[in-house]
């Protein structure tokens, strides 16, 4: 076992902080102008849906708070925008994205995680890589997160 304190460890690579907040912006803009493409792509059956993955990702890092309960809820408060850099939306994802990194990046620089067994190390980095949308994401006492991040985990290993 070396001087590795328990026989499983993980590490995980996050994006950096303006990464983090550059993939909010291009979510956003995905989601924007997609509602904007909506009618079109509605008759385009190859058109690519830009909003659903958007929205997706939005209900994944903010499921606890209460504008993304649910993807109705999600909707309401996205499509109040009336501009792509429309004062009541992108600074409130920023901002929450910001205070949501500040916080992982705290839970990051405890690493490496360590554990005692392979069940165990396997429930842990779920944390950090489970996909959902739902604002009852269950985390886990080692890795306490309240929601979703992995649209900023660049590496799991």
């Amino acid at each position: 076992m070396g001087l590795q304190q328990e026989p499983y460890a993980f590490e995980v690579a996050l994006c950096s902080l303006s990464e983090s907040q550059r993939c909010i912006r291009f979510l956003w803009k995905d989601y924007f102008e997609g509602l904007l493409d909506e009618e079109r792509e509605s008759m385009d059956t190859d058109a690519v849906d830009m909003v659903t993955p958007a929205r997706d990702a939005f209900l994944a890092l903010f499921a606890d708070r209460p504008e993304f309960e649910d993807v109705q809820s999600a909707d309401t408060f996205l499509s109040q925008a009336s501009s792509l850099d429309d004062p009541r939306i992108l600074p409130k994802l920023l901002a929450w994205g910001e205070k949501r990194y500040s916080k992982l990046s705290r839970i990051v620089s405890k690493q490496p995680f360590y554990a005692h067994t392979v069940h165990e190390v396997s429930r842990m980095m779920k944390a950090f890589v489970k996909t959902t949308i739902t604002p009852h994401y269950q985390s886990n006492d080692v890795v306490q997160l309240e929601s979703s991040v992995w649209p900023w985990i660049q590496m799991v290993r």
